[in-house]
């Protein structure tokens, strides 16, 4: 049976089953592109490459590396939103978390003004043991988008307070 707001057969839910079921830990995610095809980022398999090839696809896909998986990825980003009571307070105030667009590390997001980026940066790489963090500022607390992603948002009681976010999984 199709889950809801699936299509049978739709080329982007056929990579994604096939990355997320059968190589979690090498698939990191896909994009739209704008010729109606799919870029799939995975760290180099081929295996996993000669699976996308047999698909029956009808629409063209790219395979491009990644750095990390979205399993290992979607792990640091997780420990860090567990934690969020222990950085609130802290500068700068952190007001996203989530997996960078390519997949090549974790990207936090930090209220404007950030002040020194590289030692945001350090910091949360020595507490993880994560050697992909990047820190860039933020104007105000974004919701992430995209596969099982996390959104990060004010606790409902301290609303306003861009110190203070909670994670709740995406529907």
């Amino acid at each position: 049976m199709t889950r809801p707001g699936r299509i049978p057969g739709d080329p982007k839910d056929l990579l994604d089953d096939l990355g997320s079921q059968r190589f979690p830990d090498v698939y990191a995610g896909l994009w739209a592109l704008p010729n109606d095809g799919y870029a799939v980022w995975r760290k180099p398999s081929p295996a996993f490459d000669e699976a996308v090839r047999r698909l029956p696809l009808t629409v063209p896909v790219e395979i491009r590396d990644a750095r990390y998986s979205w399993r290992e990825l979607e792990e640091v980003v997780l420990r860090i939103v567990a934690d969020h009571d222990q950085w609130d307070g802290v500068e700068p105030p952190i007001i996203g978390v989530g997996p960078r667009g390519d997949w090549g590390a974790v990207l936090v997001t930090v209220l404007r003004p950030g002040g020194d980026l590289a030692t945001a940066a350090a910091r949360l790489v020595a507490r993880y043991g994560f050697p992909a963090i990047d820190v860039q500022e933020g104007d105000r607390p974004v919701k992430l988008r995209g596969r099982r992603g996390w959104p990060v948002t004010p606790r409902p009681e301290r609303r306003g307070n861009p110190r203070s976010f909670r994670a709740r999984p995406s529907r």
